[in-house]
């Protein structure tokens, strides 16, 4: 079975408190051997009741339509087993336990990395300013973070791209989608 199909079913499990994740990584080395000391282990210590039930009772089997669809849509599915799952992701207590990756995951280990978010309804001098910083930052070797939002996030993507240089965009949407809908294109 694809190794990242125990990681999706672990993620699964956890839901959005990925809290216990990054500790049942250190204990069992990785989310297969979670998956078979389930069997012979209490879980509900280590887990919330919930996630410890959806643990006992999911398989990573039937994360596998996902995956193919992942795999159709050319979104890479990173898991800490990957060589690109970024290495201080890996160190977090709480790491998350699967990244769902457009376009090219080689940014994600970079050096320098600078988070600009801002304003939805920025000022004509508020995206000059963001816009030149985010350039000058991203020409200098920093990769912008940001959420691919409108407003300031956007244009401070739109400045590293239009400066040659990586960004990321942390999409609060299913990976198949991108919102705003005008921004596809700067996804792209």
């Amino acid at each position: 079975m694809d190794q990242a199909l125990y990681w999706m079913w672990l993620a699964g499990a956890l839901g959005l408190d990925v809290s216990p994740g990054g500790e049942a990584v250190r204990l069992y080395g990785s989310a297969r051997a979670l998956y078979e000391a389930r069997g012979q282990e209490d879980l509900s210590a280590q887990f919330p009741r919930a996630a410890a039930r959806r643990l006992r009772e999911t398989e990573p089997a039937a994360y596998l339509p996902v995956l193919l669809r992942c795999q159709q849509l050319g979104v890479t599915v990173l898991t800490p087993d990957d060589g690109d799952y970024p290495t201080r992701l890996r160190e977090l207590p709480d790491l998350p336990p699967v990244l769902y990756v457009t376009g090219s995951p080689l940014c994600l280990n970079g050096s320098r990395y600078v988070g600009m978010v801002g304003t939805r309804r920025p000022t004509s001098y508020g995206v000059q300013a963001c816009r030149q910083i985010a350039r000058e930052l991203a020409e200098g070797g920093a990769v912008i973070v940001s959420g691919l939002a409108d407003g300031l996030d956007g244009e401070a993507q739109r400045a590293a791209v239009e400066a040659g240089a990586p960004t990321i965009g942390f999409l609060g949407t299913p990976i198949d989608h991108t919102y705003p809908a005008g921004h596809a294109g700067l996804r792209r």
